[in-house]
């Protein structure tokens, strides 16, 4: 049954001590799916409770004993002191209970803590690690800088609120990856809040006057910038996703990479029948791969392929993938029968990444979810590496035409149409 216990006696000798502990030697591998990836993985060891038959603890106080912790909070990297207050009874029914600063003999709670101007940075330790979970943190103060009372998490006297209506705003303009919005009625600084995730990817700009940078944290997951109104007067503000642009380059270059890639196929197919038309052999044929008769290429030229597709390769996957495919590309200028392995690496390649998608999905049957490619971590890697190595054989194929046409005496671009000429 789905979140069933069951009992488990352990029987051993007497023992005698002040402290038991349990350690787990070995467990049976119970594969659940992940929450958030739903990807089979090994469950976790759960035990719900431990008890010793006739150990009898000491009797809890009904109110929790205000010792000072230093394990909970930290300010600037340094421990901060505090006490948890509250009934046992809101304790053992995991309700909320209150934390003070330590010294703090008012009831309210109210202690000093002076912080300089600036950042500082609060930070609650894990609650796994101290059994105490920290989900509300209140700093108050006064107007000239003095603590303010404080009681279960919110200021109790002298809280000032600004009774001023928030300003209206409208949206002017939405699209997938921008908005607009014009703000009206603003006298006061404010915060502009988009329920989008919390991403330094979205950036925000008062149209016509300054950049409002990047967004900060508010609410826990949202972006939010605060706005300093110049007047009351409605102004436009322009919220962008700014690697949108990236993406829109890359799209770019695609497109006029296919136009290129298009304009290469016309251009051939042209050349061809013009070929033919002259007299030549229009019939397409294989290059020859086994690399007979040729001889080593000169070191100039090795050395400025291994450059450029190895180059390319860094740039475009990692740097070693850079270096393996410069020592391939110089490998086979150097060697020109190793060009048909460099021609046949790419293929080998993709057809691995398919046994090993396969083996994947039918091991652990992977769900259909929107994520799915990303649960093949090391496809993609090999993949880019096929494709370099595809981009690779190019870049011999360029440096190695005019030596071959010098090789055997062919006459350079150009020439047949001047003989005919």
């Amino acid at each position: 049954m789905e979140n069933a216990t069951a009992k488990v006696d352990l029987r051993f000798g007497a023992l005698a001590g002040r402290r038991v502990r349990v350690t787990v030697l070995a467990v049976r591998e119970v594969r659940a799916a992940h929450y958030f990836s739903s990807v089979p993985r090994a469950a976790p060891v759960g035990i719900a409770e431990l008890g010793v038959p006739g150990a009898i603890p000491p009797a809890a106080p009904e109110r929790l004993t205000a010792r000072c912790r230093t394990d909970l909070l930290t300010i600037d990297g340094k421990p901060f002191a505090v006490q948890i207050v509250g009934d046992r009874s809101d304790a053992e029914a995991l309700r909320a209970l209150e934390i003070r600063p330590c010294g703090a003999v008012d009831p309210t709670g109210a202690a000093e803590v002076t912080l300089s101007a600036g950042e500082h940075i609060v930070r609650s330790m894990p609650g796994k690690m101290t059994a105490v979970d920290v989900d509300r943190l209140v700093l108050a103060s006064g107007a000239a800088g003095d603590p303010a009372p404080t009681a279960r998490g919110m200021r109790v006297d002298g809280l000032i609120r600004d009774t001023s209506e928030p300003p209206a705003v409208e949206v002017v303009s939405r699209g997938r990856t921008s908005m607009r919005v014009r703000i009206d009625g603003a006298t006061h600084p404010f915060w502009l809040v988009l329920g989008e995730s919390m991403n330094a990817g979205w950036t925000a700009r008062v149209v016509g006057g300054d950049s409002l940078g990047g967004s900060r944290l508010v609410d826990g997951y949202a972006n939010g910038w605060r706005i300093v109104p110049n007047s009351a007067g409605p102004f436009d503000v322009e919220i962008v996703w700014t690697p949108q642009r990236r993406v829109a380059a890359s799209i770019a270059v695609s497109i006029v990479g296919v136009i290129l890639c298009a304009a290469i196929v016309v251009a051939t197919r042209l050349r061809r029948r013009r070929r033919s038309t002259c007299g030549g052999d229009g019939a397409p044929t294989l290059a020859d791969l086994s690399g007979r008769g040729l001889g080593p290429a000169p070191v100039r030229p090795v050395a400025l392929g291994a450059l450029v597709a190895g180059g390319g390769a860094a740039l475009v996957v990692a740097p070693w993938v850079g270096l393996l495919v410069a020592a391939s590309v110089a490998a086979v200028l150097r060697f020109p029968r190793a060009r048909a392995v460099l021609a046949i690496a790419p293929a080998a390649l993709l057809g691995l990444v398919g046994v090993y998608m396969t083996y994947r999905q039918v091991r652990d049957r992977l769900p259909p979810v929107f994520e799915w490619p990303t649960l093949f971590p090391r496809a993609r890697t090999l993949g880019w590496l096929a494709i370099v190595l595809l981009a690779s054989d190019a870049v011999v194929e360029l440096v190695r035409a005019p030596l071959s046409a010098g090789a055997t005496g062919d006459d350079p671009p150009g020439g047949e149409s001047e003989r005919r000429s």
